[in-house]
């Protein structure tokens, strides 16, 4: 049941250790600590190597959509992929629910991922590059695969759109602005067929860790049967953001990673502008998805205007005609 007067709550690090060592078969009674809030909120569990718990938000992801995501990590890791694993809960299930005042939230406890936090270095590029495409060659059982989240129009391009769009109705043209980008991205996606496989779905640069030459992704929580080039999108408009002077060196790298193991087929090349395009148009919905926690004030204000217009203008170059 989901509570009318409360939105979200964070749990004590009390709260977490009690509910841990309830539901996990942990070695003694190890000591918490948040480590981060976001969409989900992360614990450190002290055992050794550390654990880590991440409990969504109230009905954003089931507590099946987060027990297909740990066997999806199984698989993958069974293939050899480094990705950072669930663990399973006594009940022998991955996805846990956790009761909180705001109603159910789903939880998974994760193995730690070895190394250190990335860096923006050719090395780090081309090490993410390389276990993403291990990751894109992982063909998962038809169970797992029928019950994973999918990366697809409805949810990266015509909920995100919607959700954006109800909180700019003082602001029609950016409604039509948004509303005309995410009609025209998705005829052209349709039309182009890019490949779908198992998707990391927020391979920004920063959900890994690194040993050596060796990237073990983790943060899942986006990811699902989707777009392969989605994930080579997110790392490419991230590094636009952030890494806007070494942006080239950092994506030159981090494909040549990628293709020191899979072939890029060129379907998936020529999606990538579009890929980019969607990335903005899930953000806005991601934005807006959260505003009950962190307010709505960037749908009011003059960037709202400059990033649609701009995305506007970016949609504008891929669609438009081509010179002889």
């Amino acid at each position: 049941m989901t509570s009318a007067s409360v939105v979200y709550t964070t749990l004590s690090a009390r709260a977490v250790a009690e509910f841990v060592i309830s539901a996990y078969d942990l070695p003694g009674t190890p000591t918490v600590r948040l480590a981060n809030r976001g969409f989900n909120d992360v614990y450190e569990i002290a055992t050794s190597p550390p654990l880590f718990f991440r409990i969504g938000r109230q009905a954003r992801r089931s507590v099946d959509d987060v027990e297909a995501e740990g066997q999806a990590l199984a698989e993958a890791r069974a293939a050899g992929v480094p990705v950072a694993v669930a663990v399973r809960g006594r009940d022998g299930r991955f996805g846990q629910r956790l009761a909180a005042a705001e109603g159910d939230r789903a939880a998974l406890l994760f193995v730690v991922a070895p190394g250190a936090d990335p860096e923006a270095t050719p090395a780090h590029a081309w090490a993410q590059g390389r276990s993403l495409a291990h990751l894109h060659e992982v063909r998962l059982s038809e169970a797992t695969r029928a019950t994973l989240r999918r990366v697809d129009i409805a949810t990266m391009v015509e909920q995100p759109t919607a959700r954006a769009t109800a909180l700019l109705a003082d602001r029609p043209l950016l409604i039509a602005g948004l509303e005309r980008v995410a009609a025209g991205i998705s005829r052209h996606i349709v039309e182009a067929g890019p490949n779908v496989g198992l998707c990391h779905g927020d391979c920004h640069g920063f959900n890994a860790r690194i040993d050596g030459d060796v990237a073990t992704l983790f943060d899942f929580d986006e990811g699902g049967v989707g777009w392969l080039a989605y994930d080579l999108a997110t790392y490419l408009r991230n590094c636009e953001l952030v890494a806007s002077g070494t942006c080239r060196e950092l994506w030159t790298a981090f494909m040549a990673g990628y293709r020191s193991v899979r072939i890029l087929p060129e379907v998936d090349r020529a999606a990538l502008e579009a890929m980019v395009i969607v990335r903005e148009l899930w953000t806005f919905g991601a934005w807006a998805e959260g505003v009950e926690h962190w307010g709505d004030r960037w749908f009011h204000s003059v960037w709202a205007e400059r990033r649609i217009a701009a995305l506007g203008e970016r949609y504008d170059r891929l669609a438009g005609p081509r010179l002889a």
